[in-house]
C-alpha cells in the first residue's frame, strides 16, 4: 500500500512517512480471532451444546466414554539451556567455566494428537520434509 501511494503521488517513502506522521496516523495490526460467527452460527452452536448436554443427562458417563477429540499444534525442537539458566555460584578467583556454543532450535514440526477422557489414543507429527511419522500409538 505504501509503495502504491508513493508511485501514485510521485514522492519518496520518507516524504510519505512525514506526511502520514503529520496527520497523526500510525500502523496497527488487526487482531486475529478464531472466526467471525454470524447469529445463525451462534444459534447452531448453542443447539448442538444443548443436544450434547441432553444426551449426557440421559446416558451419564458412558456418553463421555464415546467422545474422542483431537488438536494440532506447532512443537518446537529442543533448545539447550540459556546462558542465564546455566549460571551457578562460585568463588571470585575460580576459573571461568566454558560453555560451547550450540545450534539454536532446529525449527518446529506440526504435531497432531487424539485422546479420549482416559488417555492419548494417537499422536503423529509432520516432519520438516512433510512426511508423516507416528510418534506414539496406543494399541488397544
Amino acid at each position: 500500500m505504501t509503495r502504491e501511494l508513493c508511485t501514485e503521488l510521485n514522492i519518496g517513502f520518507s516524504a510519505l512517512e512525514t506526511m502520514v506522521a503529520a496527520l497523526e496516523y500510525c500502523k496497527v495490526c488487526a487482531r486475529w480471532v478464531p472466526r467471525m460467527l454470524t447469529q445463525e452460527h451462534k444459534e447452531h452452536c448453542m443447539q448442538v451444546c444443548r443436544d450434547l448436554l441432553n444426551q449426557y443427562e440421559a446416558e451419564g458417563d458412558s456418553f463421555l466414554d464415546c467422545i474422542i477429540t483431537g488438536d494440532e499444534m506447532w512443537c518446537h525442537h529442543y533448545k539447550p539451556e540459556s546462558k542465564r539458566q546455566s549460571m551457578e555460584w562460585q568463588l571470585v578467583n575460580s576459573p571461568l567455566k566454558k560453555k560451547f556454543k550450540t545450534l539454536p532450535s532446529a525449527g518446529k514440526v506440526m504435531c497432531t494428537v487424539f485422546w479420549d477422557r482416559k488417555r492419548v489414543i494417537f499422536w503423529i507429527s509432520l516432519n520438516p520434509d512433510h512426511q508423516l511419522r507416528p510418534l506414539l500409538r496406543d494399541a488397544d
